[in-house]
């Protein structure tokens, strides 16, 4: 069985791809995607064609019982870790300047954007309440600390079909009752 390509919208095509989410408790979480070497929309795809991306790139082979694989190494580095209650008090939904919510949630290690229903990214912990993830850590979310429980944000979101940049601030509207 083998991904294939299918449109991002009416001009752009991902090529084939895995989706991979790894973790563990001692590391870093990696979310990444695999591409398969020879997709012809390679060259076209933000994801795929960012210098990032060329270990993973893989050829398709065959292992000792004639079974299709691929072989990708993984290397997990250190996790920077947020103090304790970091991600409860950042967790909740944000009223956005451009008038969207997006809710942020933990998993794990990660810190999941979902922005008006759609899971969009999921951004690692940097150190100063900072995070990143995306393509090249080119997506940012930089919280500022607030008295009373109140929390903002600065955005920078980099959107990959088509490829564009959207910065945006907001404030947490909503919070999750413990």
């Amino acid at each position: 069985m083998h991904p294939i390509p299918y449109p991002a919208n009416e001009t752009v095509w991902r090529p084939a791809h895995i989706h991979l989410l790894i973790s563990h408790a001692d590391h870093r979480g990696l979310i990444t995607q695999l591409y398969l070497k020879g997709d012809p929309y390679l060259e076209t795809d933000p994801s795929a064609s960012s210098t990032l991306a060329v270990n993973r790139i893989l050829a398709i082979s065959e292992n000792s019982r004639q079974e299709t694989m691929l072989k990708f190494d993984v290397v997990m580095s250190n996790e920077v870790k947020p103090e304790a209650g970091l991600y409860e008090r950042l967790a909740g939904t944000y009223s956005m300047s451009d008038k969207s919510l997006i809710e942020f949630y933990p998993k794990d290690d990660l810190f999941f954007l979902k922005w008006n229903g759609q899971i969009r990214e999921g951004v690692s912990y940097r150190g100063n309440y900072e995070f990143s993830g995306g393509v090249d850590n080119r997506t940012t979310a930089k919280f500022e600390l607030l008295d009373n429980d109140r929390v903002n944000i600065k955005l920078h979101y980099f959107a990959v079909a088509p490829k564009h940049e959207i910065n945006l601030v907001g404030f947490k509207a909503f919070r999750y009752n413990q």
